[in-house]
C-alpha cells in the first residue's frame, strides 16, 4: 500500500526489503515507483523525471539514500523502472561474508 500517491509516482514500502545497503543494516526501504510502466528513465515523461527529482530531493533531506539500476544491469529483478530509497543505520557493520550460491549472508 503506497504511503505516498503523487501525480506520477507512487512511494511505497519495498515488497522484498534488504536487510544490508552499502555496508550498513537498511532500518527503511521503500521504492519509488512511476505510475505508468516504464523500463528505463528515458520513456518516462520530462513532467515526471523532474517529479521524481523533486521527491528523490526530499527524501534525501530526510536522511534517504537512493538507487536505481540500469537497465542491463544483470541484477535487475524486474523489467521496469523503480528507484530504491534506503534509510541506513549511521554505523558500518563490522563484518559481512556473503555468497550468491547457495545464498548465504553472514554479518556483524
Amino acid at each position: 500500500k503506497p504511503i505516498e500517491t503523487l501525480s506520477h509516482f507512487y512511494v511505497a514500502p519495498a515488497q522484498y526489503s534488504y536487510d544490508n545497503w552499502d555496508g550498513c543494516t537498511v532500518r527503511e526501504h521503500l521504492m519509488l515507483v512511476p505510475k505508468q510502466h516504464a523500463a528505463h528513465l528515458s520513456e518516462v515523461s520530462a513532467e515526471a523525471r523532474t517529479e521524481m527529482a523533486d521527491i528523490i530531493a526530499r527524501y534525501e533531506v530526510a536522511g534517504y539514500s537512493f538507487y536505481g539500476r540500469a537497465p542491463d544491469d544483470i541484477t535487475r529483478s524486474v523489467t521496469h523502472q523503480h528507484t530504491h530509497l534506503f534509510k541506513l543505520e549511521r554505523k558500518r557493520r563490522s563484518f559481512l561474508l556473503y555468497l550468491r550460491k547457495p545464498h548465504i549472508l553472514i554479518s556483524k
